[in-house]
């Protein structure tokens, strides 16, 4: 019996002798250790335990936010929330949690049934908007809104306590907004609360004598509304922003999630030109701006399927042209469409940002002719402005280590010493995660030829206006023509007739007027011969004043040299540092013997 209160409640035999005064034989603990131990396996674990899922759910969801992520956890698709802090400082926080469960089995509990409860490291996707909200519109609001309820609650003190009781009633049934009191909701609320209080004071009799405090209340509501009207519609227009973000994301991922059999799905993107030369040394003439070419990449981004995989492929156009024009997209997206298999393939889905290459009429177009010769039914889908981070974007900062990881050890000098870095990195990454399991990479130099004319989709007589959507449905008709739905966001796609009839799509010719414009360099450095002639002048001027000799850098007496010049600094700081503490110690000294003679002379 010793032996079990012990190991239930100390849990070490030599802590228990030594607390309990009392010897606890080795074979009866053992015997003892064993049946707790088959007892604690019998119980019921907190891990699994549905009662405590719930509990632990509604309390990440009121510390997370929402993403336009997905992703699969126990083989159900689960959107991704975006953790406000890390799990442990989560549940250091919450007292709550704490009693609900230890540490240990907290991290156990999420990684079983919260795996979509995420602490993301940084936010990439972020535009200019999102950025001035996040710093300089939502601080104005909270400081704008406490002066507001300041103003109020110096002429009635109680004036907000019956909202302050219905919002955390909201609060507790999850149905507010995750921003709080910086939300669009709150401030509506707020404002209608005033403006109500305010009319439904004003319909009845005024009591004696407080006409003056009504009117120093009417006056701090009427301040207080005029505050909060003036973010009203700025706020709006940020939900409106953040809402498509979410919408649009969020159906991309459902796309690729539920890609049917017959379908292929693309995202293109331009990535930052990159220059050479580079190498393992790097000369100083190899920055000028005369001596660097430029090339540019539009990488493609394809999902489909072979057989019984669906396969994940990722395409690198590397040209010098650096025009990142709708004319040159539309001539790589057309070579990429005839280098796939598109035999029982129905429907094409385009995804792409909002930048002009894409969001044309000239790119919309060729995606017209895409659907009248190739695929019956064609999607073009636009991300919200000033965003569409992607998996082109990942496969762009997997370049940019590829090219690296090759100048280190060799020289790019050329177009076709960049592409052999890059095909050399894209076999050392797909050699990790072979395809068709893992993304395959392929790079291809594409540099066509200009055209002369070009064509742009005809919006004469149309309502249609590209700049104001972000999904068009082409479909071809019987005749041989295209039908243009505008469904403004993709996901209404999916909800019957819920788009626009635009009409026959039909098209204008015009003439090109701007021509590629290509990388050059006027200079090669690293392939010019070596100026001997100089070198040789430089000799005979100044031989005579050369110690040891024109020696290489790695000449024997030239090292020894600097050895000797290294030892002898080491050897000079060494005696300026036991100079220092010599000096120091003498100071030392004599101020003791100063002392001693004063306190002698004093006796």
């Amino acid at each position: 019996m010793v032996c079990g209160a012990a190991q239930s409640s100390i849990g070490g035999r030599r802590k228990a002798q030594r607390l309990l005064s009392a010897p606890c034989r080795k074979k009866l603990w053992g015997k003892v250790r064993k049946h707790i131990v088959k007892q604690q396996k019998g119980r019921k674990s907190k891990v699994h335990s549905p009662t405590i899922q719930e509990k632990v759910n509604s309390f990440l969801l009121q510390n997370a936010t929402v993403t336009g992520k997905l992703m699969k956890c126990q083989g159900a698709v689960l959107p991704v929330y975006n953790l406000k802090s890390s799990r442990g400082r989560l549940w250091a926080r919450s007292p709550a949690m704490q009693s609900l469960l230890s540490r240990p089995v907290w991290y156990k509990h999420l990684r079983a049934h919260h795996a979509n409860f995420v602490r993301l490291k940084c936010r990439t996707d972020v535009c200019t908007f999102c950025h001035k909200y996040d710093k300089v519109l939502l601080p104005a609001l909270r400081k704008d809104l406490a002066s507001a309820r300041g103003e109020v609650e110096s002429v009635d003190a109680k004036y907000f306590e019956s909202f302050d009781k219905h919002w955390e009633s909201m609060k507790a049934q999850n149905r507010t907004d995750p921003d709080d009191c910086l939300s669009l909701q709150h401030v509506k609320f707020f404002k209608l609360f005033l403006d109500k209080t305010s009319d439904e004071r004003s319909q009845k009799a005024t009591p004696l004598g407080t006409v003056a405090f009504r009117q120093r209340l009417k006056e701090a509501e009427a301040k207080a509304s005029h505050m909060m009207a003036n973010y009203l519609d700025v706020l709006e227009s940020c939900s409106h922003h953040f809402q498509t973000v979410h919408r649009q994301h969020q159906r991309r991922e459902f796309l690729e999630d539920q890609l049917s059999k017959d379908s292929i799905l693309v995202q293109l993107d331009f990535m930052e030109n990159m220059s050479w030369p580079l190498g393992p040394e790097e000369a100083q003439d190899w920055f000028w701006a005369t001596s660097r070419e430029t090339m540019t990449t539009l990488g493609f981004y394809v999902c489909r399927w072979k057989g019984r995989a669906l396969c994940k492929e990722n395409y690198h156009y590397v040209s010098q042209i650096l025009n990142h024009d709708s004319a040159y997209a539309c001539q790589c997206l057309n070579d990429l469409v005839r280098s796939l298999p598109t035999d029982g393939v129905k429907e094409f889905h385009c995804w792409a940002d909002c930048g002009p290459h894409f969001r044309s009429y000239e790119f919309l177009w060729n995606l017209v002719e895409q659907c009248r010769d190739v695929f019956p039914r064609v999607q073009l889908h636009f991300f919200a402005e000033h965003h569409g981070k992607g998996r082109c974007d990942g496969a762009f900062g997997l370049q940019r280590k590829w090219v690296s990881d090759f100048a280190r050890t060799s020289t790019i000098d050329s177009l076709s010493s960049m592409k052999l870095a890059l095909e050399t990195g894209a076999a050392a990454t797909m050699s990790l995660d072979p395809p068709p399991k893992g993304p395959a990479y392929y790079i291809k130099v594409f540099e066509p030829e200009s055209k002369t004319f070009c064509k742009k989709f005809d919006t004469a007589g149309l309502e249609l206006q590209i700049e104001y959507t972000y999904c068009l449905l082409l479909e071809r008709a019987r005749a041989g023509h295209v039908r243009v739905v505008n469904y403004v966001f993709s996901d209404r796609e999916s909800a019957g007739k819920a788009g626009v009839t635009v009409g026959r799509a039909e098209c204008t010719i015009q003439k090109c007027t701007d021509e590629w414009r290509r990388s050059f360099r006027a200079q090669q450095p690293e392939k010019n011969p070596l100026n001997v002639a100089l070198l040789q002048r430089r000799l005979r001027k100044q031989r005579t004043f050369a110690d040891i000799g024109p020696v290489s850098r790695r000449d024997s007496r030239l090292v020894e040299l600097r050895k000797r010049e290294k030892r002898a600094a080491h050897a000079r700081s060494k005696y300026l540092r036991q100079k220092r503490v010599f000096a120091v110690n003498l100071k030392e000294d004599s101020t003791s013997s100063d002392e001693t003679d004063s306190s002698s002379s004093t006796e």
